[in-house]
C-alpha cells in the first residue's frame, strides 16, 4: 500500500499542469542540482589528500573529520528547523480513503527524507569512506563508522520534524538553538571546553568498538518510532493542521503590540513578507547570509595591516550585518504597489509610516548582527569591524535606502518567481555600489586628517549620530517622499 501512495504521488506531479509547463525550468534546475552533486562527489574523492597535507603528528584525516562532526550535525539540525518542509499536509488527501492511517504515517515519514540536506552529505561522505576512512582502518569498523553517521542524519530529520510538528514553527526555539551552537563555538574558541577532542572522541570510538554502531541506530530507530506514534494519533482531518497552526502562530506577533501603531505597521510588513514567497526571501536571505563570512576569513591572513585587508573586512562586515537593508530598504514603496494608491488616499500619518519602515529595518539588522557574533571566533578584529560597520548600517545605510526607495517606482510582483528580478533588476546593485562609495568618503576623510583606525571609528560615529538624530533625518525624508509620491503611484500603475 505504501509503494500505491509513492505511485500515486508521482503521477500527481507528472500530470499537473505546473509541472508541463515549466519542464524548461525542471531541466535546467536538474543540471544545476547535478553541477553541485559533482562538485561535492569531487571534494569527497580528494577530501583526504586536502585534509593530508597539514596533519599534526599522530592523527589521520579521519580524526579531523571526527572532530568537526558534532558542529556538523549541530549546524544541520538549525538549518533543518528552518529549511524542512513538513510532508504531513499530504496525507489530507488519503485520510477519508481505505487506508489505514498507519500506512498513510509510513508514508509520510519516508517522503520526509527525500529533502536535499539528507543527499547532499552523501556525495561527500561515500566517496571519503572509500579513500580515507577503509584506507586507514578494517572494513567492519569502518562500516560501523559510516553507518553511524547515516543513521545521526536520520535522527536529525526525525527529530526536526517532530520539533515542528509537535511545537510548530515557533522561531523562539529556532534562535535559543542557535544561541546553543554559538555558545558551542565560543567555549571551544576561548578553549574553556574542547569540544573539537569531545567530538573525536565520540566518533573515534565507533572505529575501535564497532558494537557502538547500535547506539545511533536505536536513537534514530526510536526517533522515528515517536514520529510515527504522533503521526498515528494525529491524523483526522480536524487535527492536520500544522502548517495552518504554524501559520498562525508566525503571522501572531504579541511583542510588536506594545509599540502601537509603529507595532502594527511592521507586523503587517512581517505578515507581507510571510505570506509571499518571494517577498519571504528577502526575510530568510540575512539569516543565511550571515555564514557568508566563513568563505571570506582566513585566520592567517586577518592579521595583515594592508589597505586591501581593511577594505574586505569593511566590505564583509557591511555585506553581512546590512544585507536586508540593501535587500528591503530599495523595495520599501515597491512592496505596497499594488495598494499604493490607497495609502495616499487614506489617514496615515506618513512620519509614522516611514519610522516603522525604519524599525523595521533597524530590528532584522539586530537580530543578524546578534547571529553574527560568532564571529569573534576570528579574532577581536573582526569582532569590532563587524560591529562598527553593524553601527553604520543601522545609522547611515537605511536612511540612504529609504532615499533610494523614493526614485524606485517598478510595480513589485509578489506572485512572480522567487528567482525573478521584476521589480529590483541592476538597480539594486548599482544602489550597492554607491553605497560602497558613500562609506568611502568619510573613511578616507577620517584617514586623511587623523590617521591609524580613525576611518573605521569615524563611520562608527556617523552611524551613532544617525541613530540618535533618526527623527530628524526621517522628517527630511518625509518632505522627500512628499515630493516623489505621485510619480511613484504614477510608475506603479503603469508597470
Amino acid at each position: 500500500m505504501t509503494l500505491w501512495l509513492f505511485q500515486h504521488q508521482w503521477k500527481s506531479i507528472r500530470r499537473s499542469s505546473d509541472f508541463q509547463s515549466k519542464v524548461a525550468a525542471n531541466i535546467v534546475f536538474g543540471l544545476l542540482i547535478l553541477v553541485v552533486a559533482l562538485e561535492f562527489l569531487l571534494l569527497g574523492f580528494f577530501l583526504d589528500r586536502i585534509l593530508s597535507r597539514d596533519l599534526p603528528p599522530g592523527s589521520d584525516s579521519v580524526d579531523l573529520v571526527d572532530g568537526v562532526l558534532i558542529f556538523y550535525f549541530g549546524i544541520d539540525f538549525v538549518l533543518r528547523l528552518v529549511f524542512q518542509k513538513l510532508r504531513s499536509i499530504t496525507a489530507r488527501q488519503y485520510v477519508l480513503q481505505p487506508i489505514s492511517r498507519k500506512e498513510i504515517a509510513h508514508f509520510v515519514l519516508v517522503k520526509t527524507l527525500g529533502t536535499t540536506v539528507n543527499f547532499l552529505p552523501l556525495f561527500i561522505l561515500i566517496p571519503f569512506f572509500f579513500t580515507g576512512v577503509l584506507r586507514i582502518h578494517s572494513f567492519l569498523p569502518s562500516i560501523a563508522w559510516l553507518v553511524s553517521l547515516l543513521s545521526l542524519l536520520l535522527f536529525n530529520t526525525y527529530l526536526a520534524n517532530y520539533s515542528k510538528l509537535r511545537f510548530f514553527t515557533n522561531p523562539i526555539k529556532t534562535f535559543l538553538a542557535v544561541g546553543v551552537l554559538v555558545a558551542v563555538v565560543l567555549l571551544e574558541k576561548f578553549q574553556v571546553l574542547s569540544f573539537v577532542s569531545f567530538s573525536a572522541l565520540l566518533f573515534g570510538s565507533v572505529l575501535h568498538h564497532p558494537f557502538l554502531v547500535f547506539a545511533p541506530l536505536l536513537a534514530s530507530a526510536a526517533m522515528y518510532g515517536i514520529n510515527l506514534r504522533f503521526l498515528i494519533h494525529h491524523l483526522y482531518l480536524e487535527d492536520i493542521v500544522a502548517g495552518r497552526n504554524a501559520k498562525s502562530f508566525r503571522e501572531h506577533f504579541p511583542l510588536l503590540s506594545g509599540f502601537g501603531e509603529i507595532g502594527t505597521l511592521i507586523s503587517l510588513d512581517l505578515k507581507l513578507m510571510m505570506r509571499n514567497k518571494r517577498a519571504r526571501i528577502s526575510l530568510w536571505m540575512p539569516f543565511v547570509m550571515v555564514f557568508y563570512g566563513l568563505m571570506i576569513y582566513q585566520t592567517e591572513n586577518l592579521d595583515k595591516e594592508s589597505a586591501f585587508m581593511e577594505f574586505l573586512l569593511m566590505f564583509v562586515g557591511t555585506f553581512i550585518t546590512g544585507f536586508f537593508i540593501m535587500s528591503y530598504g530599495l523595495t520599501t514603496f515597491c512592496y505596497e504597489s499594488r495598494h499604493f494608491g490607497l495609502i495616499l488616499t487614506n489617514r496615515i500619518d506618513m512620519f509614522t509610516y516611514l519610522k516603522a519602515r525604519y524599525y523595521f529595518m533597524l530590528l532584522v539588522t539586530t537580530l543578524v548582527y546578534l547571529l553574527s557574533l560568532f564571529y569573534v571566533y576570528y579574532g577581536m578584529r573582526v569582532f569590532v569591524v563587524n560591529s562598527l560597520m553593524f553601527l553604520f548600517n543601522i545609522g547611515c545605510s537605511t536612511f540612504f535606502f529609504l532615499y533610494l526607495s523614493t526614485f524606485n517606482k517598478s510595480k513589485f510582483d509578489l506572485s512572480g518567481s522567487v528567482f525573478s528580478t521584476q521589480g529590483k533588476g541592476t538597480n539594486q546593485f548599482v544602489a550597492i555600489f554607491l553605497l560602497l562609495i558613500v562609506a568611502a568618503v568619510p573613511y578616507l576623510a577620517f584617514q586623511w586628517l587623523i590617521g591609524g583606525k580613525s576611518g573605521l571609528v569615524g563611520l562608527g560615529l556617523l552611524g551613532v549620530l544617525g541613530l540618535v538624530f533618526h527623527n530628524q533625518i526621517l522628517a527630511l525624508l518625509m518632505n522627500q517622499y512628499g515630493r516623489r509620491k505621485y510619480i511613484m503611484s504614477e510608475g506603479f500603475r503603469q508597470t
